[in-house]
C-alpha cells in the first residue's frame, strides 16, 4: 500500500488536498491502471455516481475528492487541474468511466 491523505484521490501523501501543484510526481498507480498498462481490459462497475470518492479511487488522480466536475473547481486551480483520468487511459478501445448525467451535462441547455 501507499500513505495517502485525507481528500485526495490517487495521490501519494505528498500531495496538499486541493492544491493541484502538488500532484505531480505524487500519483500512485491502482489495480486498474495496473491492468491497463499491461494492455488487459479494465472496468468499473458502481451504483454510485462514477465521480465519487469510493469509485474514483480506482482511476482518478485528483488533489481534491470534491472536484466532480468542472464547476466545482476553484478557477485559481483550473489551469493545472488536468483531469481525473491520467493521460493515455480512456483513449484506446475500452471506454472511460461512465455514469448519472449529475455534474457531466452543462445545468442548462442540451448537448
Amino acid at each position: 500500500g501507499v500513505k495517502t491523505r485525507q481528500g485526495v484521490l490517487g495521490l501519494g501523501g505528498r500531495a496538499v488536498r486541493g492544491d493541484c501543484s502538488t500532484a505531480g510526481g505524487n500519483q500512485v498507480q491502482s489495480i486498474l491502471n495496473w491492468a491497463m498498462d499491461a494492455g488487459k481490459s479494465g472496468g468499473l462497475v458502481s451504483t454510485a455516481r462514477i465521480t465519487h470518492a469510493t469509485p474514483a479511487a480506482a482511476y482518478a488522480k485528483c488533489a481534491e475528492r470534491q472536484w466532480e466536475s468542472d464547476r466545482k473547481i476553484p478557477d485559481s486551480e483550473k489551469k493545472l487541474y488536468g483531469h481525473f483520468l491520467p493521460a493515455g487511459h480512456g483513449e484506446s478501445e475500452n471506454p472511460g468511466p461512465v455514469g448519472r448525467r449529475a455534474g457531466v451535462l452543462p445545468a442548462r441547455g442540451r448537448v
